[in-house]
């Protein structure tokens, strides 16, 4: 499964994910994959796709749907990916399910994150899954930090740092020094090449690996 990391802070977002992902062939086997998560949404927002590969194909039919309607700001892009990415999830599951079981279609996610235009509250991050172990997708908002798979350590110790008012570039540091101690634990908990970037008041960044 995709590791993917996020955290909000007063200066801005901070995103990595790994590129391990997996499909299944006809015969409901699972095959791994090397993916590409991170797909920028214009220059104040960004989506990590994770899970099955075709969740990424989902997050660059979304790309270019903001893209067509001119969105940019995460409030306004959220209300418009959830059912979006509902009808992708959609078309997904009645093409796969003719050969798959439903559950593993399940393991698809994605995280929205991006700049609100409001002074008061800049960035939101939102995750988008499968919450009720149905064939839909539905949304929450993220408050601090998080990770799919969950690493709660992690989480505890990102979600310190960010109280104690941590600059952004410690978060991002900190992020990418778990990513690569996962991998040196076990290479299935995190697959090289990682992806890290950063949104803040001057937009979008993906940060050198």
């Amino acid at each position: 499964m995709t590791q993917i990391i996020v955290a909000k802070t007063r200066e801005g977002l901070a995103l990595a994910a790994d590129s391990k992902g997996y499909a299944f062939d006809e015969q409901g086997k699972m095959q791994e994959m090397s993916i590409n998560p991170l797909i920028p949404l214009g220059e104040k927002a960004a989506l990590l796709a994770g899970g099955d590969a075709d969740a990424v194909h989902a997050g660059q039919a979304l790309s270019e749907f903001i893209h067509q309607e001119g969105l940019s700001l995460i409030p306004e892009i959220y209300a418009a990916a959830l059912p979006f990415l509902n009808s992708e999830y959609e078309k997904i599951m009645r093409l796969k399910c003719n050969c798959l079981p439903v559950d593993p279609i399940q393991h698809m996610y994605f995280i929205l994150a991006g700049m609100t235009g409001s002074p008061e509250s800049p960035f939101q991050l939102h995750l988008i899954w499968a919450r009720k172990k149905l064939p839909q997708l539905d949304g929450d908002e993220i408050s601090s930090a998080f990770s799919v798979p969950r690493q709660m350590g992690l989480e505890y110790t990102l979600g310190q740092l960010i109280a104690d008012g941590a600059a952004l570039a410690l978060i991002v540091s900190t992020i990418e020094q778990e990513m690569r101690r996962l991998n040196t634990i076990d290479a299935s908990l995190a697959s090289p090449p990682f992806t890290f970037a950063t949104i803040t008041a001057d937009g979008f960044k993906q940060l050198e690996n």
